[in-house]
């Protein structure tokens, strides 16, 4: 089943800044109310998309780092 209040983003493969700027385009694309997950890899790429969806005004529903920060997700609530 689909949940259509969920969208996903991989990140895994870009740098900072890129990785929120990909976030930041998905985030425009969607309707508030929405959920992104958000696949990152690296701390300071975790670390950084936090801060920045905070800082856009985003709630961060809730934060999954892994083992190494090789495979993190970050789900974000869009308001």
């Amino acid at each position: 089943m689909c949940d259509k209040n969920k969208f996903f983003i991989d990140v895994t493969k870009e740098i900072c800044p890129i990785t929120f700027v990909k976030v930041k385009i998905k985030l425009e694309s969607m309707p508030p109310g929405k959920n992104l997950d958000v696949k990152c890899k690296g701390k300071e790429a975790f670390d950084n998309i936090c801060k920045s969806v905070l800082n856009s005004g985003h709630h961060i529903s809730s934060k999954k780092p892994s083992l190494n920060f090789e495979n993190n997700i970050i789900s974000i609530k869009k308001i």
